[in-house]
């Protein structure tokens, strides 16, 4: 079912979509979670969602749009749908968080956020930038293109996106995805991935190096070197 994680001396929260869960028959009203240390989360009846430190919010869906979207294929749900290029004429409908149970002919489940002026960066290994915005970035390498390594060089993509406004998101997931930050939309950044689960973290610190630091304890610390090295 979909959950919501909150661990304080962590600093982060985690959002699940998938295809357990109830359906719910009356309107869900808005719900609040503290997560110690000022920061609160919030997620609206309208499958919207934000968390707030201090008062002030560090990230958010756009007013009234949903966190989670489906993109409908009832011909080919299990076909390769390229995250970097959605389908227009495919349908895209909004997710309610309280009622996760995903159709069996969803084809991609997305995520979408509020832009803000903050730096970004992260989505893995890059050798000609390090800022992300402006871009789609693929969470998958593919072999044929027109650059001279025949691949679209995503050569270690890692799925966590950093703002400098303190805030960090990751997919945990193994599917082909993409992040478009403020490319396609200016004011959105939205990871799509394909399949009908997914699972969200987002990772709050004042300090977005601290942000880093929370992912890669997630994530996994490298083991240490010996001291003779």
């Amino acid at each position: 079912m979909n959950r919501l994680l909150a661990v304080a001396a962590l600093g982060w929260v985690v959002f699940s979509c998938d295809q357990g869960g109830t359906v719910v028959p009356t309107p869900v009203q808005a719900r609040t979670f503290d997560l110690g240390g000022g920061v609160v989360a919030t997620l609206g009846g309208d499958g919207s969602c934000s968390i707030a430190e201090g008062g002030t919010t560090l990230v958010a869906t756009t007013a009234g749009t949903s966190l989670f979207a489906r993109t409908r294929d009832p011909d080919s749900p299990d076909g390769w749908h390229d995250p970097t290029h959605p389908d227009s004429s495919l349908t895209i409908l909004p997710i309610d968080l309280v009622v996760p149970a995903q159709p069996d002919d969803t084809a991609l489940v997305s995520l979408a956020l509020a832009a803000d002026d903050g730096f970004y960066t992260g989505l893995g290994e890059h050798f000609d930038h390090v800022s992300a915005s402006g871009r789609v970035s693929p969470m998958f390498l593919t072999i044929g293109g027109s650059l001279e390594s025949d691949t679209n060089e995503a050569h270690v993509p890692v799925p966590f996106l950093v703002s400098s406004r303190g805030w960090g998101v990751f997919v945990s997931t193994r599917q082909a995805g993409a992040f478009d930050v403020a490319s396609t939309d200016p004011q959105a950044v939205t990871a799509t991935f394909e399949g009908r689960t997914l699972d969200v973290w987002f990772f709050v610190d004042p300090d977005p190096l601290a942000v880093v630091a929370r992912y890669n304890r997630l994530a996994g610390l490298p083991r240490p070197l010996p001291r003779w090295a």
